[in-house]
Formats: C-alpha cells, structure tokens, sequence
C-alpha cells in the first residue's frame, strides 16, 4: 500500500493545527492586545477617562498603586467600520508586522501591511456598473424619461463608491507564495466592497524581496514558456444576502469563468 500511495504523490506527512503565534496575521489582523500600565502620577491627572474612552478597561491595580489597563484591537473590523463611516480616511490600514512581536511566531508575516483607498463614483459609472451587474433590471429602471440620478441609483442599490487595496509584501517566494497572495487580497477587496457599498476596483501589489530558490528555475522557466490565456475572464460572485465580513462561508463565494488553466506546476516550498 505505501508504495502503491507514493505512486499517487499522497502526501506521507500533514499538518497539525494549532496557533503560529500571537504576532501572526490572525491575531494581528483581529486580537491585537493593548496593555497599558497607568502610573500613579496620570491617575492623579484624571488620565484614566481619556483611556477609557479609547476602549480600555481597568484591569486591576498593582502593589504600588499604579493600575494595569487593557484592550483588545480587530483592525479588519476597523477597516469596515472606517469604509462605512469614514471613506475618505487616509488611514484604512491594516498592519501584520509588529516589531514586539516577530519573535513570537512562527514565520514573520510576509504580507505585512495593506490600505484601502476609498473614491465616488461617478454618475456614469454607477449606470455602467448597473447595466453590467443587473442588465434585466437595469433595462427596466433606466428607460424612458425617468431623470436618472445618484438618488434614483441608490434606490436600486447601485454601489456610491469604489475602492482600491493596497498591500506591500515585504517577503515572497514569487512562484508559489506569489500568486497565491495576490488572489487571496483581489478576495479581500472584493469582500470589503461587497459589505460597505463599494466597487472593488482596483489591487495594488508591491513586492519588496521578492526572489525565486534554485530548485524553481526549471520550473520557472516551464511556466514563462507559457501562452497567456488573455481570452478567460474570471468574476467573483458574492452571497448578496452576507452583510458583515465574519458571515461569509465558503459556499458564499463563487469564482466563475476559472475553468481553462494549463496544467498545474508542482513547485517545492521553502520553510
């Protein structure tokens, strides 16, 4: 049996789950813990009002007066509220890569910081957008002598605002990790979009050391020999009815048109 399996390329050996770390992306992205130790002298000053109105709560006081206060920080959840509330924001951030943290994990984050960029759509866009996403309904709400206006849009639900994601990888083994990176935050985007009225128009991918390991070039070499399949046209389908980015299940999204790929290439993976 084991060599009848080998023949197959089943993996002998899997992964064991469990957490990479507190400075990993999960508990960046959505539990960042924030301890702050109040001294006596800020106490004196009334500074505990200024942190409780950012969120933090008393934990407890220590031998010398001075009093331990904590919160907890879901920067994703940041990013929505801020794109519903506060579009215009330059600081839509999300950060991975906390200095305090690295040696704590596992694998420093790779993908360490993304920003979302947030702009009004045009009248014409938003129409375009409808005719393109809802044509039936489209046909119907556009014709005759009806004054088409953002109003008149908004009431059919055609989205206000498009959005573009930003992210710097400050690590990528571009073959396999690459890739991979790249359509996991064209996913975010979307997503993001879908819950807070926006387009996903745009992804912006900046790669700092970017490199390829001596054991791709063959492989590399295969792939660059490959025709573009300029002709396929891939489009994410969303549950319209998911309304907050922890609702989302995996049968909530639908990548239609990946059907035509050449073969897969089985590169190795550094770890």
């Amino acid at each position: 049996l084991p060599d009848f399996l080998d023949k197959l390329n089943v993996p002998d050996k899997h992964l064991v789950g469990g957490s990479i770390g507190p400075g990993a992306y999960g508990s960046m992205w959505r539990n960042i813990e924030d301890i702050r130790i109040l001294t006596n002298e800020e106490l004196a000053a009334g500074r505990a009002r200024v942190y409780q109105a950012k969120g933090f709560e008393c934990e407890g006081a220590l031998v010398d007066g001075r009093q331990v206060w904590s919160r907890h920080i879901d920067q994703v959840q940041n990013v929505v509220e801020l794109l519903r509330t506060n579009p215009d924001s330059r600081r839509i951030i999300v950060a991975a890569f906390d200095n305090r943290m690295v040696d704590f994990c596992q694998l420093p984050p790779c993908h360490s910081f993304w920003q979302v960029w947030s702009r009004e759509l045009e009248l014409q866009e938003r129409v375009d957008w409808f005719e393109k996403h809802d044509p039936t309904i489209a046909e119907f709400a556009l014709a005759g002598d009806r004054t088409i206006s953002h109003e008149y849009l908004d009431d059919y639900g055609v989205p206000k605002r498009a959005l573009t994601l930003g992210m710097y990888q400050r690590s990528c083994d571009f073959p396999v990790g690459g890739p991979f990176n790249i359509n996991q935050y064209g996913l975010l985007a979307h997503m993001l979009a879908h819950i807070t009225g926006h387009i996903a128009e745009e992804l912006v991918w900046i790669g700092a050391d970017v490199h390829i390991y001596n054991n791709q070039f063959d492989l590399v070499e295969e792939q660059l020999s490959r025709e573009p399949m300029r002709d396929v046209v891939v489009t994410v389908n969303l549950n319209h009815q998911v309304k907050e980015i922890d609702s989302f299940k995996f049968e909530d999204i639908k990548i239609v048109g990946y059907d035509k790929h050449h073969p897969r290439i089985d590169y190795p993976v550094a770890v």
